[in-house]
């Protein structure tokens, strides 16, 4: 297409990045887009790059959400002269409770700073625009770069890393989990105390199913523990691999299943990799559900003491629905046989809530409206140089108590280094022969990296 910023640069580009393991690849493979493209791109911890706004040049900020709770960072990046788009990496939830959505992840005042909200499909479309009828045309379907990453050829990524988990693991059966709310890296009252802070639990019926959410949550937990110990049973040939989810206290998941052969809790790396080694996969109610759906990975719904109030319907199309241990040993053995078809209706089904395009990925379709964008706001100028960090100012900071980046922290583990960055860029250019002229280099010690295109 014939760019409307032809002749001059794009500008600079902000794409923050909450949860590594969740988002990094992702993000990473739009920054790459758009650097092709000829944007300026520094990719990075949200917090990193926001502490840094007041003295960056004007850009686009790519967002992984706009909840009310964020206004008074919003309304700062809102001042610097930075423009908001934004992409809500749990768009997947307003299905479960549209009205919560649209209650807890937007906000009239962040909407209106924000110049684009790219959704994940036309249901996500409708919903939203039909409870923010005056942003309407802000909600533009493009679908994700996750979903970019959960289908061929982009999921081939995946195939090095997944072939190391089987020669570790051997044959497993994955157990991505999603019991936050019962056993919380934070606190068993944190979820509770976080609703109230946020301003989610404003009526007797919002407080009432939360607390019932919470006691599901146990339940469902003790129930998944005793399952496992019945899979092993029935299928001793296979490991059981718990995957926590970033919320989770994985603590607790260790202690749960400490003494059981073939049990392992690990927490590394992105899921895709995980989901591509694993012979099958059950879980409750955990969106990883879709993308191993999308992956073509066997899978399973499991959902002891089933209550329709805290269940997602979508999740529970990618796959059939067990709600006794014995039917989830029946789903799983014929799982492992190859014995669980896809279902082309299902699959018609979910392409209205998770939109893709089999010629053109999600990211550079965002990235089509980015450059209208930056045309449109006048940041098509040729970007000024953004400098890295002095040498010093990481272990200032460190010592001033100002860099919260732990290496423990379960949604940044390990910090971000740069040989996961050119892993990452040897991979995309190698499985999409693309990017060969993209480049990375690291700005800040905390999670900051510059991705431009050379020559």
């Amino acid at each position: 297409m014939t760019s409307a910023c032809a002749g001059r640069g794009r500008g600079w580009l902000h794409v923050y990045i909450e949860t590594k393991p969740r988002e990094l690849d992702a993000r990473l493979f739009l920054a790459c887009c758009a650097a092709e493209r000829g944007f300026e791109v520094l990719l990075g911890r949200q917090n990193a790059l926001r502490r840094r706004a007041h003295r960056l040049p004007r850009a686009i900020v790519f967002e992984k959400s706009i909840d009310h709770v964020k206004t008074p960072k919003l309304e700062r990046l809102h001042r610097l002269g930075h423009v908001l788009v934004v992409s809500d990496e749990e768009s997947q939830s307003v299905y479960t409770r549209p009205g919560r959505f649209l209650a807890t992840r937007l906000d009239d005042r962040t909407l209106a700073m924000t110049e684009a909200y790219y959704v994940w499909g036309e249901q996500q479309r409708e919903i939203l625009a039909g409870g923010f009828p005056a942003s309407a045309a802000k909600f533009r379907v493009t679908g994700s770069p996750r979903i970019d990453l959960w289908r061929p050829p982009l999921n081939a990524i995946h195939e090095d890393a997944a072939a190391d988990l089987r020669r570790r693991f051997g044959r497993f059966i994955l157990l991505p989990s999603n019991f936050a709310i019962a056993i919380h890296a934070r606190g068993r009252d944190f979820p509770l105390d976080q609703a109230e802070k946020n301003g989610n639990l404003r009526t007797e019926a919002e407080r009432e199913w939360f607390m019932g959410a919470i006691a599901h949550g146990e339940t469902a937990l003790a129930a998944f523990v005793d399952a496992i110990d019945a899979i092993r049973a029935r299928f001793p040939d296979h490991a059981v691999v718990v995957r926590p989810h970033p919320s989770d206290d994985q603590g607790a998941w260790r202690t749960a299943l400490a003494g059981r052969p073939g049990c392992h809790v690990v927490y590394e790396g992105p899921v895709g990799p995980w989901l591509m080694a694993a012979d099958a996969m059950f879980h409750h109610g955990c969106t990883t559900a879709i993308e191993s759906f999308f992956m073509g990975r066997p899978t399973v719904s499991y959902l002891p003491g089933r209550d329709p109030r805290y269940e997602d319907p979508v999740l529970n199309t990618t796959g059939p629905v067990a709600e006794d241990v014995a039917a989830l040993l029946d789903l799983l053995a014929r799982a492992l046989a190859g014995a669980l078809p896809r279902d082309p209706v299902t699959e018609a089904h979910l392409h209205g809530y998770f939109d893709w395009d089999e010629t053109r990925a999600s990211a550079d379709r965002i990235v089509d409206d980015l450059e209208r964008i930056a045309a449109a706001r006048g940041l098509c100028a040729a970007p000024g140089p953004v400098r890295p960090d002095h040498p010093v100012i990481g272990p200032l900071r460190r010592l001033l108590g100002r860099d919260r980046l732990r290496p423990s922290d379960p949604k940044w583990p390990g910090g971000l280094t740069d040989a996961e960055i050119d892993d990452r860029l040897a991979l995309f250019r190698g499985r999409l022969d693309r990017f060969h002229r993209v480049a990375a280099r690291r700005l800040t010690g905390d999670g900051v990296f510059h991705i431009t295109a050379r020559g």
